[in-house]
């Protein structure tokens, strides 16, 4: 029998090579990032999950502006020059962490209930002055049922309008 994994990976592969999405528009308010994760993460459209994850994860918008002002973060954007579908390599990684978190909420019930309930720690720090850059990485909580989920969604950084993901989730906690 195949593993949930296996077929996850199986999709995400065949979503990477036949990617029509381009590089969306993000967040400009971090509070409605974390507040539309728990809709998008229960949707049953495939598109839901997938564009929000195109808002929050460095595109190419990300890494022009980085470069253009001489900003760099966990070697980006060098690392571009370097591996030419980057952006689209952080956008699949990131989507099967959800996946496996969605899956996981799936099999404890915990899906369909699912709700936003706080930011931990409100408020961000300014990272760079000059370039305005903020950054957070608070943890949420979510809940469903009875049960409170502490999630993290990244290093989030707002950078040139904005709020972006340069790590992996820590979901589930």
């Amino acid at each position: 029998m195949i593993r949930i994994y296996t077929l996850c990976t199986l999709f995400l592969g065949i979503s990477f090579l036949s990617c029509s999405t381009p590089d969306a528009d993000g967040y400009n308010d971090i509070n409605q990032l974390f507040k539309d994760f728990p809709v998008r993460l229960k949707s049953n459209h495939w598109e839901d999950l997938e564009g929000y994850v195109a808002r929050i994860v460095p595109d190419q918008k990300t890494f022009d502006y980085m470069k253009e002002n001489n900003f760099s973060y966990r070697g980006i954007p060098e690392s571009t020059s370097k591996t030419p579908f980057l952006a689209e390599y952080i956008k699949t990684f990131y989507l099967a962490n959800l996946l496996r978190f969605r899956v996981s909420l799936e099999k404890k019930n915990q899906l369909k209930d699912l709700k936003f309930v706080k930011v931990e720690h409100k408020g961000t720090e300014m990272y760079h002055k000059e370039l305005g850059i903020e950054a957070t990485e608070t943890f949420i909580k979510l809940s469903s049922g009875n049960e409170m989920i502490r999630c993290k969604l990244g290093e989030m950084f707002k950078i040139n309008g904005t709020w972006r993901s340069f790590t992996e989730p820590k979901l589930g906690w």
